[in-house]
């Protein structure tokens, strides 16, 4: 039988966005992509490197990505099911980004003629170098750092990117080369405004009830667009004021040991224009009847009414920022985890709860790289505006 939340019900208005907003946040129980230009382009600036003469010249039929990592392993004396086991512990987002990299790193290595899995640390340098000239961040920089490291060397039996050098290197990167994506964040009262236009639910379209249903699922949650496409109604447990999705697959915060994550998605009663429970119940109803067998939360609002990519969800949440009045050319769809936190944390929503809600493990992630000053236009006219 469902169950009474005992948590507290809203019961006035709310005199800022923000505070409006930390009722609406509820308790749960990222990067550059790799650099897409051609590796003509990212190694024209490094042409000047000495080349090595003493270690044999990568065949092209070499191999990348993680059939790199098997040979770097069985070269170290690995055995088969051992290494099986080492490669099955980088799931599959890693891994692409890791071969992004390992391909970049194998061409580096061919053209410089290094050995792909006994460079110097000289020979690495360089190769980050290279990536840094290239205009990449420090995440990206320190990504690729990361799918070196995965590469054993056999010689010392330490890994390439551990090197103290190496380590050094990257701070130096990080004083060189700004952080964050964002220096200020979008203001969430503009997103609200435009979530409360789109009512009654039973007169506004599929598509404009299952992009406000994503909006406000990215926003309450915190969470990234990896989880909200694994929500499913199999594992969706619905009480008298609250809904529950109980999330079993790996994330990218999944640690070993850890538990699994609950998405709680509560009433608002101040506001049933934004309640993202009852915008759930409208949205099963009306799907009810189309979605067949499948059992993903979302699927699409075209004919078919299928399930979708997490790439698909980007470009909703888009569409709901570009409504808002919000500029998708400087925020991206990720910006919502931001934007959302720094509301709470404006709202005076502890950090420990803000941190467990998005799943993050350190309070220095969130100061770094979604803590944000909200940017507002015409705050002081608005504010005159406000005593009439």
């Amino acid at each position: 039988m469902p169950q009474k939340d005992p948590g507290r019900q809203g019961n006035g208005s709310h005199s800022s966005p923000e505070l409006a907003f930390a009722d609406l946040v509820l308790p749960t129980v990222r990067h550059d992509h790799c650099y897409s230009k051609t590796f003509a382009q990212t190694t024209a600036v490094a042409k000047h490197s000495r080349k090595s003469t003493s270690t044999p010249t990568l065949p092209k039929s070499s191999i990348t990505g993680l059939p790199l990592i098997r040979r770097s392993l069985q070269m170290s004396g690995i055995s088969e099911d051992a290494t099986a086991i080492v490669l099955a512990s980088w799931r599959q987002a890693t891994q692409k980004q890791y071969r992004c990299y390992h391909d970049k790193w194998t061409h580096f290595c061919r053209d410089k003629e290094i050995n792909v899995l006994r460079p110097s640390v000289k020979q690495v340098l360089e190769f980050l170098t290279m990536l840094f000239r290239s205009g990449l961040s420090y995440s990206s920089i320190n990504s690729a750092r990361s799918a070196l490291s995965t590469l054993v060397n056999p010689e010392s039996e330490s890994t390439i990117g551990g090197h103290p050098l190496v380590g050094r290197f990257l701070k130096g990167v990080y004083e060189l080369r700004p952080l964050p994506r964002y220096k200020t964040i979008w203001d969430i009262s503009l997103l609200l405004n435009y979530l409360r236009s789109l009512h009654p639910l039973d007169v506004i379209t599929l598509k404009e009830l299952t992009l406000k249903l994503v909006m406000l699922i990215a926003l309450v949650s915190a969470q990234r667009l990896q989880t909200l496409q694994l929500l499913d109604t199999s594992s969706m447990h619905v009480y008298d004021d609250k809904a529950v999705f109980h999330v079993t697959s790996h994330i990218k915060q999944s640690r070993p040991g850890s538990k699994s994550l609950d998405i709680v998605l509560k009433d608002y009663t101040p506001d049933e224009r934004v309640s993202v429970f009852k915008v759930l119940l409208h949205y099963m109803k009306s799907t009810n009847q189309v979605r067949g067998s499948e059992t993903k939360l979302f699927i699409s609002y075209a004919k078919l009414h299928n399930a979708f990519s997490t790439d698909t969800l980007s470009r909703w949440l888009k569409i709901v920022l570009a409504n808002s009045g919000i500029d998708v050319s400087r925020y991206k769809a990720h910006s919502t985890r931001s934007a959302a936190t720094s509301a709470a944390i404006s709202a005076g929503v502890p950090t420990d709860e803000i941190l467990r809600t998005a799943g993050w493990h350190s309070e220095k992630t969130f100061a770094t790289f979604y803590n944000k000053p909200i940017k507002r236009e015409n705050v002081f006219a608005d504010s005159i505006l406000a005593l009439s």
